[in-house]
């Protein structure tokens, strides 16, 4: 660990962004850098180098000698002024880890292209060896105290080179040079020269598909190049940057890394890119998410998403909310949080000196003015918080001026708490507030003398790909039959109308003795059956063996693959068919059974009110935060009533037998509406 402590000593903010808090340094040095006394950023940055100096020395030298240099001087100065705040991590265990990656991206079941998510058995693999957070305490080795000058010199002439040869060069300025091709790393992965391989790789299809001036067409090209080859995605991957040269031969990782190799490909073709991220999903309990952002010739942000969002004209994450949006940076951003409060507690996912807030580019037309208690008014910074699944979460903050806190450039039509942060805790400050289409702010204010009646069906919104999921079932229908081929199928029951996401029990009033039980889908619609159960008399569940058919390939029956999930008492598997004609999933009961009653579940996302489970109602009011209106267990009508709730109160239902997802919502003309 001895090669952790002149960083440890000298710099000055915990790195909590690339991956967790493993680093503290002394504000005082930041503040240093910035003020008008004392070095200057290149002298500080060649002290902080220590017995690496000379190679920083070498480069500035190298630079120095012929008058066409200036530019490249300035660019090695701009390098070489930031790079006590670029680290990587040192040892060998990383290189186990990768390989350990790599070895299990080829033994999970599916890997798929894009987004399709294949890391339970990787994360839980991977936890169980390595633990949680194992990279936290290795070593980390200063990039200003272990760069080579030949590194560093050819990361110069091969930027220099693509910007100066590529058409569009003559649309970049010299200061968009330095921020979106010139940087030699993305975030904390070991140094490596990854500008030759990418080029190499890129470069000749650029040169087939296109040979214009537009540096958006160029993006376009290596973009689709890029989504042409299958990606492992990990979601839930817990560890350091892990560099281009893994990223282009394994094509492995989560959003983060769809950010980073394309970084790589476009910086090493001289295309000015970038990384835009959020530090906490507003609208789900997924914290940070990565996102890339090129410019066409005019110099017009186009923001763009791997195997998501091409980068086009019109580009634009249309679906997801952000609130406030930050730009992964090289240099520090002088008007960042932790400089212009150096002596201040900050939120830990805010401290990085790196981060900008470039809200600006996508929410310009959004401010909220947000009064204060008196009280407040003496707090000079409030932040600005969104909802998880469970708190409130600083993304970006305001300072006091005149009793109100202007937070600028939010996203409308999210919730946000003000707050003040102390001794590791949020406090809220004010009521929950949203800006509308038409810029005015609306607060959740609980009406502590209106209350009224609120009845709940569940405890997060109904994600887009499964609002019409019961349409699959209208026209299905449950049978009885005593012939395995069931010609004497006789119909139990029939779905007419679209279910809901919850569980439906039919009571049957015949009595009629049957061997054979199924559900048969509708045809030319697939199964889409989470669960199903038949019952006998004395309410008791009828089990055998399962039977199905879920469609043919080549003229042959498919071998039965997901008809057991229709019966494995898990809500969240699925019988969704392969085939979508004359699919069925039933039961072969071994002798004949009256069948009394039918209980069955569509696809779904185990939102809904499970019976037995206990909830909890919450509403939002600032200084107190979450207020409790009380515990309840779920009951067979899959429905929670409260009464006297406030009116106008910002609601949270939790579930303390399990799950993730909740999300906070308003009651409004007797439903649930979803924020």
């Amino acid at each position: 660990m001895t090669s952790t402590k002149n960083s440890r000593e000298v710099i000055s903010i915990e790195f909590l962004f690339f991956v967790r808090s493993f680093l503290t340094i002394k504000l005082v040095v930041i503040s240093i850098l910035f003020s008008c006394t004392g070095p200057s950023r290149l002298e500080y940055a060649l002290n902080f180098a220590g017995e690496n100096r000379s190679e920083l020395e070498k480069v500035l030298a190298y630079y120095s000698r012929q008058p066409q240099d200036t530019l490249k001087y300035q660019a090695a100065c701009f390098l070489i002024e930031n790079m006590p705040y670029h680290y990587y991590y040192d040892h060998e265990i990383l290189d186990y880890f990768k390989a350990d990656l790599c070895s299990l991206k080829h033994t999970v079941p599916e890997v798929t292209l894009g987004k399709d998510r294949v890391d339970p058995e990787v994360t839980t693999y991977l936890t169980h060896k390595y633990g949680t957070s194992f990279f936290t305490g290795l070593p980390v080795k200063n990039d200003a105290q272990a760069i080579t000058a030949d590194f560093l010199i050819n990361n110069i002439e091969q930027a220099f080179y693509v910007w100066e040869k590529q058409p569009w060069g003559k649309y970049i300025s010299f200061s968009r040079f330095c921020r979106e091709i010139l940087p030699y790393r993305t975030g904390n992965e070991p140094l490596q020269e990854w500008r030759t391989i990418f080029y190499a790789t890129f470069q000749p299809v650029l040169d087939s598909l296109y040979t214009g001036d537009d540096p958006l067409k160029a993006s376009q090209v290596i973009y689709d190049a890029l989504v042409a080859t299958p990606w492992t995605f990990i979601s839930e991957l817990d560890a350091p940057h892990l560099g281009g040269e893994f990223l282009l031969k394994e094509r492995m990782g989560n959003c983060r890394e769809y950010a980073d190799i394309v970084v790589y490909a476009l910086r090493a073709l001289g295309i000015p890119c970038g990384t835009d991220i959020i530090i906490q999903n507003p609208d789900h309990c997924y914290k940070k998410h990565y996102w890339n952002y090129t410019r066409d010739s005019l110099g017009v942000l186009k923001e763009f998403e791997l195997y998501e969002i091409r980068p086009e004209i019109n580009s634009r994450n249309a679906e997801r909310k952000r609130g406030k949006i930050y730009r992964q940076e090289f240099e520090p951003d002088k008007d960042h949080i932790a400089l212009i409060y150096p002596e201040k507690e900050i939120y830990p996912s805010l401290k990085h000196p790196l981060l900008r807030d470039v809200s600006f580019e996508y929410f310009p037309a959004y401010s909220a003015s947000v009064p204060l208690e008196k009280k407040y008014k003496k707090e000079e910074i409030i932040y600005l918080c969104v909802f998880n699944n469970s708190s409130w979460i600083p993304v970006g903050w305001a300072s006091v001026k005149d009793g109100y806190a202007v937070f600028k450039d939010i996203e409308p039509d999210i919730y946000y708490m003000g707050a003040f942060y102390r001794n590791g805790t949020v406090f809220p400050v004010t009521d929950p507030f949203r800006i509308n289409q038409e810029g005015k702010i609306i607060y959740a204010t609980p009406d502590p003398v209106y209350t009224e009646t609120v009845k709940l069906t569940r405890k997060f919104r109904i994600k887009p790909h499964l609002e019409n999921i019961g349409e699959l079932l209208i026209g299905g229908a449950f049978q009885g039959a005593n012939m395995a081929d069931f010609r004497d199928a006789c119909t139990l029951y029939r779905i007419t109308e679209q279910p809901e996401m919850r569980y439906y029990e039919i009571p049957l009033s015949s009595r009629d003795e049957y061997r054979y039980v199924r559900y048969v889908s509708p045809d030319h619609k697939h199964c889409a059956m989470a669960e199903l159960e038949f019952y006998t008399e004395g309410n008791r569940e009828l089990t055998g063996k399962v039977i199905a058919y879920e469609g043919e390939e080549d003229g042959k029956p498919l071998e039965l693959q997901d008809a057991f999930f229709a019966f494995d008492k898990d809500v969240l598997t699925f019988f969704y068919s392969r085939g979508e004609t004359d699919i069925w999933t039933g039961l072969d009961l071994g002798k004949p059974y009256p069948v009394t009653a039918i209980r069955f579940l569509v696809w779904n996302d185990d939102n809904f009110i499970r019976e037995d489970n206990l909830y909890e109602l919450f509403y939002f009011i600032k200084e107190k935060g979450a207020v409790s209106l009380g515990k309840q267990s779920g009951n067979k009508q899959q429905l929670l009533t409260y009464e006297n709730v406030p009116r106008n109160a910002l609601l949270w239902l939790h579930n303390h037998s399990g799950g993730r997802e909740e999300r906070i919502f308003l009651y409004e003309n007797g439903h649930q509406s979803w924020w």
